[in-house]
């Protein structure tokens, strides 16, 4: 499935919208900082990731995937946007499945 950048653009403000009213990144640790590492799996348009990166500083390497190419490309362009593409990285990938070919779920 490919998507026009006007839906990527409203896919990642619904993201936004989301993520704020659950109350921002990881509302439920007590201590989110503590994180080093972050992995999204179905990181969609990277909204969340690029905001955990921005929130938490000491979060040395945030990676995303996801299985769309393009969404994958829209993220890539956004971390680079807001100068995080150093901490903050994309793949595409279909999670279901093993590197090697074997299925995970």
């Amino acid at each position: 499935m490919e998507f026009a950048e006007e839906e990527l653009t409203r896919l990642q403000v619904q993201g936004q919208m989301l993520t704020t009213g659950m109350g921002g990144v990881l509302p439920e640790q007590p201590d989110p900082a503590i994180f080093r590492r972050v992995l999204d799996v179905g990181c969609g348009t990277g909204g969340w990731l690029i905001e955990a990166a921005k929130t938490y500083p000491s979060m040395t390497l945030l990676v995303g995937v996801d299985v769309s190419k393009r969404m994958v490309e829209y993220a890539r362009s956004r971390a680079e946007a807001e100068q995080l593409s150093e901490r903050v990285q994309f793949q595409t990938m279909d999670a279901r499945w093993h590197p090697r070919g074997r299925t995970l779920l």
